[in-house]
């Protein structure tokens, strides 16, 4: 197993959101506190930047082109080539809250919640365009992951006793990301036995998923908000995004 520095130091306050397109062979991911909506291209290495005007935390590539993004408490179409921007739906319009993670289903359908503290909701955007609300009395919704059938979604480890965090299910295993560890960790869910963990050098993971042609990397994003002087010291790298190859497993394309 190796663990590299892929982008150093990208993020100044919370990376998050990972996903990979398959079609682009491209890391998209974002800065949620600065509103950023990072674009790293296997490639060139290049990491291109987009930053808006409030809180951005998804973003999901859309089939016909441009991104499902999270703007504030809206979700939108952008279009990285025009910069247009298009609002699509908004939620709790007027309340201090704002969208947090979010992921397609197989469907197409986008899943995301609002985040306030045991008063957030389940919300999904649905193909045509409407957008539905399915649970009530969340905090931070995080880490939404479909089971191999489809049927079951699994969200906010937090919840069910599990560290808070991203969480991956490739080949019947979890790979899971909790935000104040320094390492994302490998179990299966049945034993809750642990099988591997990836140490990395920051002190706030956030969030991972896999990616590259053969999906057998693992792209892991990490925080700077909230790193103490002392965590500074120790893991310089906070905000940086890593890659952990070698693992022995790799994950599917993301809906």
């Amino acid at each position: 197993m190796q663990v590299e520095t892929l982008i150093e130091k990208s993020c100044t306050s919370i990376g998050e959101g990972p996903h990979w397109d398959e079609r682009t062979q491209q890391l998209l991911y974002v800065d949620i506190n600065e509103g950023c909506f990072h674009r790293w291209t296997a490639a060139t290495g290049v990491d291109e930047v987009y930053k808006f005007d409030k809180y951005c935390t998804l973003v999901v590539p859309c089939r016909k082109g441009g991104y499902l993004v999270s703007v504030g408490q809206s979700i939108c179409h952008f279009d990285w080539d025009t910069k247009k921007l298009t609002t699509l739906g908004t939620v709790d319009e007027g309340k201090d809250t704002r969208i947090n993670d979010g992921k397609c289903d197989p469907s197409g359908r986008l899943w995301f919640a609002k985040v306030e503290k045991h008063m957030g909701s389940l919300f999904s955007l649905e193909t045509d365009g409407t957008i539905r609300k399915h649970k009530e009395g969340v905090s931070i919704s995080n880490g939404l992951a479909w089971t191999e059938d489809n049927r079951t979604i699994m969200e906010n480890f937090k919840t069910h006793g599990f560290p808070d965090g991203m969480t991956i299910d490739t080949e019947g295993k979890l790979w899971v990301a909790g935000f104040f560890s320094s390492s994302v960790m490998r179990y299966d869910p049945e034993t809750g036995k642990e099988l591997s963990r990836v140490p990395i050098p920051a002190a706030h993971c956030t969030s991972c998923c896999f990616g590259g042609k053969n999906f057998d990397e693992l792209f892991i994003t990490c925080s700077a908000f909230g790193v103490t002087d002392e965590e500074k010291e120790k893991t310089p790298l906070a905000g940086s995004v890593f890659r952990a190859t070698g693992l022995g497993a790799r994950g599917k394309p993301a809906p």
